[in-house]
């Protein structure tokens, strides 16, 4: 029972986004551009038991240009590691806060889906079209707004999407 609750709160998601062109793979609901791919991705507590489940929402975007030709299999890269735009939904909300949610027998399934339609509708899909090209997150970090990356990986994606961009032209 528990577990066809997550399952639901998984596919009710996926459910919001399949008119923007996103697509559920197991935990992960993703959507592909030419140049990037954004992700939901359900992340699961490590400590939870067949009577408790835990999980929160992390947020990815990979820039498809920034990947390494000899890797071509995008999804061995687009874990949250190799993501390179990334959030977790907690900052999303207002304060700021790493945000799980918890699921055990009578859990009220509708209140928490309830709240996570309206973080997507209202931030993270509007957040994904925002970074949904390589010249948008190359803008990003060219302007220092995405200060989660570090700052040696930000040089150096900025150096390479400078090249690529140069080359490639507007």
């Amino acid at each position: 029972m528990i577990e066809q609750t997550f399952e639901t709160i998984v596919s009710a998601a996926a459910s919001l986004g399949r008119p923007l062109g996103y697509r559920k793979r197991g935990t992960r609901i993703t959507r592909d551009t030419s140049e990037v791919r954004s992700a939901i991705q359900f992340q699961r507590s490590q400590s939870n038991t067949k009577d408790h489940i835990r999980f929160t929402i992390n947020l990815l975007v990979t820039c498809k240009d920034l990947l390494d030709p000899e890797f071509d299999v995008i999804d061995k890269v687009h874990g949250t590691g190799g993501a390179h735009l990334f959030w977790r939904i907690g900052d999303f909300i207002d304060p700021i806060q790493d945000k799980w949610w918890a699921i055990v027998d009578g859990t009220d399934q509708e209140k928490i889906l309830t709240e996570i339609v309206s973080i997507l509708n209202a931030r993270i899909f509007p957040t994904f079209e925002k970074y949904s090209s390589t010249k948008s997150i190359y803008e990003a970090w060219k302007s220092g707004d995405f200060p989660q990356t570090p700052e040696p990986l930000r040089r150096r994606y900025l150096q390479e999407l400078e090249e690529l961009l140069r080359t490639r032209g507007p």
